[in-house]
């Protein structure tokens, strides 16, 4: 009878996420393995590959959490307030992913990390916001308009937030985030607004 295990998913991850940080996308499973404690045979029996392990432990596996249960927002309440939750969840996300994602394109380039893939977790989000927005547009809720155009705009302008807010920038023009985000949403519905 095989032995029960006593490690979780997370904890394996914790020690993907600290050996990927340290050594880059480089770094050998084997060291994975020994920092979670567990035979690197453990690891792929939760993970098919080094790429997904990967995926997992830096957070953006399956696109960003917070857009993935976009379409339960709907016709539901105010679009403006939707969004407005949209893009603090998303700034959130964006602030902890792009340390991580820095740290890891200094060992491969952003192409390599995505190479292979059907869909790249960054093009998953755009897709998930971009359909979002598109259902609005067909309920009448929002002016008609490109759909990805304006997911691209709002995400870009979160992304843009969060990498000031990384590299320091944001000090010499301080806007508190919740601020910031909520210009966004004033800016961006000011195209949406039926």
């Amino acid at each position: 009878m095989a032995r029960p295990s006593t490690i979780t998913n997370e904890q394996i991850l914790e020690a993907a996420r600290a050996i990927f940080l340290e050594k880059g996308f480089a770094a050998s499973t084997a060291a994975i393995a020994r920092r979670a404690g567990v035979s690197e045979g453990s690891i792929f029996k939760r993970f098919a590959t080094k790429e997904e392990l990967f995926l997992a432990a830096m957070g953006v596996s399956e696109g960003p959490a917070p857009l993935k249960n976009l379409q339960a927002l709907v016709g539901t309440g105010s679009v403006k307030e939707n969004l407005l939750e949209i893009g603090m969840g998303m700034l959130a996300f964006l602030e902890e992913l792009l340390p991580r994602v820095t740290m890891v394109w200094s060992t491969t380039s952003p192409a390599k990390m995505f190479e292979g893939m059907s869909e790249p977790p960054p093009v998953k989000g755009l897709k998930m916001l971009t359909n979002y927005l598109d259902a609005e547009q067909r309920l009448g809720r929002i002016r008609r308009c490109d759909p990805e155009l304006a997911a691209r705009t709002f995400l870009g302008g979160l992304l843009q937030y969060a990498f000031f807010d990384m590299i320091g920038a944001n000090r010499w023009m301080p806007l508190a985030a919740p601020t910031y985000v909520r210009g966004l949403v004033e800016v961006i519905w000011l195209g949406l607004e039926p």
